[in-house]
């Protein structure tokens, strides 16, 4: 059996997370022994939705995209952090 990892990328707003929610359960009816792992942003509402699903997350400290120069800094920032944790989390959630 081949066993597959799908994850899923986004945050921040419940219209991000609900409809991933609802690919990734529908995934998790067709493929029950699939993996399925959400990287999402540090906002509480991430982990209020996904705290009540089975499904396992990453929080990572991105931040939006703006064309300020103190706010394109820290954008870039915590794009190269989060990067740096979804580099390092993805081959740990893979299956063989």
């Amino acid at each position: 059996m081949n066993v597959k990892t799908f994850f899923f990328a986004g945050g921040g707003t419940g219209g991000h997370i609900y409809p991933a929610l609802a690919v990734a359960e529908k995934l998790k009816k067709l493929q029950p022994q699939s993996k399925i792992h959400f990287f999402v942003s540090s906002r509480s509402i991430d982990a209020q939705i996904l705290g009540k699903t089975n499904f396992e997350y990453t929080q990572l400290p991105a931040t939006g995209l703006s064309l300020r120069p103190k706010e394109l800094i820290r954008f870039f920032t915590t794009f190269f952090k989060s990067y740096k944790i979804a580099k390092e989390t993805i081959p740990m959630l893979k299956t063989p």
